[in-house]
């Protein structure tokens, strides 16, 4: 069955789903954090990849604020 759910997105989109911006998302990409492809001569960022990111990032405690770890 297909849905109208996207799979791949652009990066200005991708920023903007994840509220970060292009060059901490390109930052992301380049440290494999999270995976992009390309197609032609775009960028696009698969959203599973996004949903992974988001994912492995750690939970916020009042025990692990800023600064603390």
């Amino acid at each position: 069955m297909i849905t109208d759910e996207a799979i791949l997105v652009s990066v200005n989109k991708a920023s903007a789903m994840i509220s970060l911006s292009r060059p901490t998302l390109y930052k992301l990409m380049n440290s494999g954090a999270i995976h992009a492809v390309k197609s032609g001569g775009r960028t696009l960022i698969p959203v599973q990849s996004l949903r992974d990111y988001a994912a492995s990032l750690a939970t916020y405690s009042a025990t692990n604020g800023p600064g603390e770890e």
